[in-house]
């Protein structure tokens, strides 16, 4: 952890790295969402949004009361993620199987891979921002100005 600890800075991180996320698979893979103007791009924008804010609001929570043991970033994220990932898997698999089948590339790649790539993005989002931000309930108190 760089400085005090604070949930605003683990929010811009998880923005920031959202945007980023979603600016670099729209300049590397412009084509693949072209034919498919149904709002699946939108949809997985919004979800990338919504995955990075979730994670970063989980690094209040660093005890599990039901375990009584301390919930860890390199656990907490890529559960985050791939939970959400999978929620999101059960509704776009059709769309994401059109999808992967009518590229050339991606028709070797299984649809399944979007849970691993999700708990990866976790992983990421909550490594830079516990590191950046903090973790644990000071985050929520924190009585500095950045």
């Amino acid at each position: 952890m760089l400085h005090y600890p604070s949930m605003r800075t683990r929010q811009i991180i998880a923005l920031l790295y959202s945007m980023g996320v979603t600016g670099l698979c729209l300049i590397l893979f412009p084509n693949f969402f072209q034919p498919f103007s149904n709002g699946l791009l939108l949809k997985t924008a919004l979800l990338i949004h919504t995955l990075s804010a979730c994670v970063a609001l989980m690094g209040v929570m660093v005890w599990i009361p039901s375990l009584k043991k301390p919930l860890q970033w390199y656990v907490r994220g890529p559960f985050m993620g791939f939970s959400l990932m999978l929620t999101f898997y059960v509704f776009i698999e059709d769309e994401l199987t059109l999808m992967t089948q009518s590229s050339e590339w991606a028709s070797t790649i299984d649809t399944a891979w979007i849970l691993i790539v999700g708990a990866g993005m976790g992983l990421a989002v909550d490594l830079f921002a516990t590191f950046y931000g903090g973790e644990g309930p000071q985050t929520l108190f924190s009585d500095h100005n950045e």
